[in-house]
């Protein structure tokens, strides 16, 4: 998922004035652009920021993608079934990416 606003994320739940972008559907978008998910073993990699406020919206009673699971002891967190990996080398100060 290209050009995510992280400055904006920190509105997310706010009552009024909620600007973040919504990382489930666009997640939910990128899960299904592949074509067999079954095929291997995905994985979704993202940055600090962005699984700091993913680890947030765990919480949220409404959502049923996201969820920290158990394996073997340690606490992963998971899109629809598929490991959330944090990977630092993924910045945030990478130019935008345009689609034409």
């Amino acid at each position: 998922i290209a050009n995510i606003d992280v400055n904006s994320l920190s509105t997310f739940g706010a009552s009024s004035g909620d600007t973040s972008p919504n990382l489930i559907r666009l997640l939910i978008q990128a899960v299904e652009t592949i074509p067999e998910v079954n095929l291997g073993k995905p994985v979704i990699y993202c940055n600090r920021i962005v699984r700091t406020w993913l680890r947030i919206m765990v919480s949220e009673k409404s959502n049923v993608y996201l969820s920290l699971d158990e394996y073997g002891g340690k606490k992963i967190l998971t899109f629809d079934g598929i490991p959330i990996r944090r990977c630092d080398k993924i910045l945030t100060t990478e130019s935008h990416i345009n689609f034409a």
